[in-house]
């Protein structure tokens, strides 16, 4: 059964009559617009893009043999989690052009590559002004050029995906032993694979480039852009930072008062909300904004109260005042909240507010630890430099009267360890599978850390996809279920702006609704969620003291 799968797959007309693209010629077209150095990446619906044959002489690194075959079942092929039969769920993927699946494969993962290729000439055009000294590194990044459009050649044809070379970087050997699972399930193209295993796969693929060169190793080709929008930010940010000074100013609430248990409640729904909506502003689906959009979106973000369309605020705050009457009862003073980090920028910045909010003025945390990525990822996803980034260019920022204390108290809380930046575990957040195998022994180290943590936070679009399989689940599925085998592990909050297809925990008639009063609600961010599912042992021991 295997080998027949594979041996259609190799046959390429096969492959063609299977994709998308049906019945289109392998000739380019005159007067194409649309070549792998395109400088807009475009393409229309009806259209595939055509490019080039001569970018098949492109030199391609040495082939890369899969390992042998893992058995996978075809719906979620990368997951060792299944959700139930019954429901006949399968992943999103972009084999379904009424999907933003299909939207990010043929247009937005186009752009994204051509950025990229812009900024390596920009890189190129300075060494080649440098001499002859340089020439070693300009060879290798025209080479890189070369692999990029040949990747965008790939992915615009709907081709079978390529093993990742071992390019000594963490999860390559997983990646290829995914790709075998896709290949047993005959979805081992970049359409007819889950959308969340390609996009993964697009951005580990496109790190082996730069880590397989001498002189681009540690080349970030996102490093501008983050930059750029965090300078552009500053309005933003010089806001947020003012109502969290106020915060400061003030003696610290009292939760015996109730006085002070409304002034926590309310500052902690202030800096959540903040948090959610820095989710808003992500550069992998706004590669090409201007600061003047992003300002205005920063603004229009704040103006949130009935676009949050699932809020279970008042569930996690129950749970955390609960946790402080069962810990002060026991002289347990001790409490650890995790972030697993999204976008780097503004987002960062009001995910450290928080931070900030909950070790200095709550009684609910007195250790955080921030768990970002290994390597560049989905454009502006956070790494530990991007942290240390963000503190040095807050010192460039105007408004020092209030920047100055704010990043002063910061770099103190990362130098005496009250926040932490989990580095050692950061290439488990670039696996390319679903966060229903967060409990599996490959994860067992991290695992057991989560799970000894008071409250996970899940910060953004991918690390919600990720907790709900990326699947097909009707809306009014449960949060709960739709996480599958995390249910009841941890105290596990997850704020994010809806940015992709799926969604889960929606009232009845919710969906129709939104379905009415904004076609793209489920893709353009302007509406968030505030999913909580608590832990179970927690849950009983709150009952128990009741």
């Amino acid at each position: 059964m295997f080998q027949s799968n594979l041996s259609t797959n190799n046959n390429p007309s096969s492959r063609l009559t299977s994709s998308p693209y049906k019945n289109i010629s392998n000739k380019p077209r005159k007067n194409n617009n649309h070549s792998p150095t395109s400088s807009t990446g475009l393409y229309s619906h009806s259209t595939p893009p055509i490019f080039p044959t001569s970018i098949r002489t492109f030199k391609r690194p040495p082939k890369v043999h899969l390992p042998p075959l893992i058995m996978a079942t075809t719906r979620f092929p990368n997951s060792a989690y299944k959700p139930p039969t019954e429901l006949s769920i399968e992943p999103y993927s972009a084999s379904d052009p009424t999907t933003f699946a299909y939207e990010s494969t043929i247009r937005r993962w186009p752009m994204i590559l051509t950025n990229i290729i812009d900024r390596i000439v920009n890189v190129n055009n300075l060494l080649l002004d440098a001499g002859p000294s340089e020439a070693e590194k300009l060879k290798e990044g025209k080479q890189i050029i070369s692999q990029i459009s040949q990747l965008k050649y790939e992915c615009a044809r709907d081709k079978e995906l390529e093993p990742i070379p071992d390019d000594g970087g963490p999860n390559a050997v997983l990646y290829n032993e995914e790709l075998v699972k896709t290949k047993a399930a005959s979805k081992s193209t970049w359409f007819t694979t889950s959308w969340l295993f390609a996009e993964c796969y697009l951005y580990r693929r496109l790190r082996s480039f730069f880590a397989l060169t001498k002189h681009w190793k540690t080349y970030d080709p996102f490093e501008d852009p983050k930059q750029s929008t965090l300078k552009a930010s500053q309005p933003a940010i010089l806001l947020l930072a003012t109502r969290l000074e106020i915060y400061i100013s003030k003696p610290r609430p009292l939760l015996d008062s109730n006085t002070g248990e409304l002034e926590l409640k309310m500052g902690l729904q202030d800096l959540l909300h903040a948090a959610l909506w820095g989710n808003a502003t992500d550069l992998s689906l706004l590669p090409n904004i201007s600061a003047e959009a992003l300002c205005e979106l920063q603004s229009e973000s704040r103006k949130d109260s009935e676009r949050v369309l699932r809020d279970d605020f008042d569930s996690l705050w129950r749970t955390l005042i609960d946790r402080q009457r069962i810990s002060n009862s026991l002289d347990h003073k001790d409490y650890r909240i995790d972030f697993v980090l999204d976008n780097a920028g503004f987002e960062l910045f009001t995910d450290l507010a928080l931070a900030d909010w909950l070790v200095t003025i709550s009684p609910f945390a007195t250790k955080i630890v921030f768990h970002p990525k290994d390597i560049p990822w989905f454009v502006s996803d956070v790494m530990e430099k991007d942290v240390y980034n963000l503190l040095d260019t807050l010192d460039t920022f105007e408004g020092q009267e209030i920047i100055s204390p704010l990043v002063k108290r910061w770099r103190g809380y990362l130098t005496n360890h009250t926040w932490q930046i989990n580095v050692q575990h950061a290439p488990v957040w670039t696996k390319p599978v679903p966060f229903w195998d967060l409990p599996t022994e490959s994860n067992e180290v991290l695992w057991l850390e989560l799970k000894s943590s008071d409250l996970v936070i899940f910060k953004g679009d991918l690390n919600y996809r990720k907790l709900t399989g990326d699947a097909k689940w009707p809306t009014t599925t449960s949060f709960e279920e739709a996480i599958g085998p995390l249910n009841g592990c941890v105290n596990l909050l997850s704020l994010r702006t809806c940015k992709a297809d799926v969604v889960v925990g929606l009232k009845p008639g919710q969906e129709e609704q939104m379905n009415i009063i904004d076609s793209k609600w489920r893709i353009n961010g302007k509406y968030g969620l505030i999913s909580y599912a608590p832990k179970n042992s927690f849950t009983q021991k709150i009952s128990q003291n009741e």
